[in-house]
């Protein structure tokens, strides 16, 4: 169905949206954003993640203040916020997202949203702040890409997130150091980055058990202070303006800090995101893969905390998170 629909409509193309099975937007009393609760939310543990919302949260928020903007000019995302009030997993079919502006002024405007899950219980709340910049270059396309889109293409059926984001090789995209700081890092990687594997097709048999999720490795990962994680440059991770979504920007993050963590394993991990805290410096461009470094900033029995900067060859960020990670609630409450 989805080859037969790109053949008849050459431009046709997945989106952030349909990769995340996110959308549509409906506009009325603010804005609301549904999405279906499935797999492709799930880390390798078969749990979902925080960082899953980021791109309902992401068209939430900015989607609404973009409905606010002046005349003749366009929006773009700079901050980013989302806190979890209850760890996942949640109760679907599906999660809805309402936002309402909280404030709009010459230069910028700011939201927030809602998250309740499928019984109406709320999970999560978020916030973003988007800049007006004048709807010109990239930003004349996109305005053009919003009023005719092209024809959507149903994604694969991805049997979790790093699926979705076409990291079919966990061990290959994923590496720890236990002596450099996260800086060092990102200007000792090389100017060409070698592209993951990219994410076997719905065809495929079960992926073989993860590298990572040996306890040699776990063991690794506790003595590791800076993860590095590399996410191809998939067309289907772009947005309107041709870089990066915002949204899967804070997924990624939230993904390298919980590699930190030690949370992509095949067992449950001890402790989840509660928090993501992100600021969107420049395009994330989708002409080389997108490097998520992840270094400890605290790492307790309770909490810990991890900064994470994405960012390309050239080592310039995209990206900067602060991504808090708390011990679960007893599973017996």
């Amino acid at each position: 169905m989805a080859r037969a629909a790109a053949r008849e409509h050459p431009e046709a193309r997945e989106f952030p949206e349909t990769r995340m099975r996110v959308g549509p937007t409906i506009r009325g009393d603010g804005l609301r954003v549904s999405m279906l609760v499935g797999p492709w939310m799930n880390g390798p543990d078969g749990v979902p993640t925080a960082g899953s919302l980021g791109v309902i949260l992401d068209d939430a928020v900015g989607v609404e203040v973009h409905n606010h903007r002046p005349a003749g000019t366009h929006s773009v995302t700079t901050e980013l916020a989302l806190d979890i009030i209850v760890p996942p997993p949640w109760s679907g079919p599906e999660l809805l997202a309402t936002s309402r502006v909280a404030g709009v002024g010459p230069a910028d405007g700011v939201s927030r949203a809602e998250i309740r899950a499928g019984d109406g219980q709320l999970v999560a709340i978020g916030t973003g702040r988007s800049r007006f910049v004048p709807a010109e270059g990239m930003h004349a396309a996109a305005a053009a890409l919003e009023l005719d889109p092209p024809p959507r293409v149903t994604p694969a059926d991805h049997r979790d997130l790093l699926e979705v984001l076409g990291v079919a090789d966990l061990a290959g995209a994923l590496t720890f150091d236990p002596d450099l700081t996260a800086d060092a890092e990102i200007a000792r990687q090389h100017a060409v980055s070698p592209i993951p594997a990219p994410r076997p097709s719905a065809e495929a048999p079960p992926l073989a058990a993860r590298p990572n999720g040996s306890a040699g490795a776990a063991v690794a990962v506790l003595q590791a202070s800076v993860a590095s994680l590399a996410v191809p440059p998939v067309e289907a991770f772009g947005n309107a303006s041709g870089t990066m979504h915002g949204g899967l920007l804070l997924t990624c993050s939230d993904l390298a800090a919980a590699a930190l963590a030690g949370a992509l394993t095949s067992s449950p991990a001890a402790d989840y995101s509660t928090s993501v805290r992100m600021n969107l410096l420049r395009p994330a461009v989708l002409t080389a893969p997108v490097i998520f470094t992840a270094s400890v900033v605290h790492r307790g029995r309770a909490l810990s905390v991890y900064r994470v900067t994405s960012h390309g060859p050239a080592g310039k960020p995209y990206t900067v998170a602060t991504i808090t990670r708390a011990a679960r609630p007893d599973q017996g409450r």
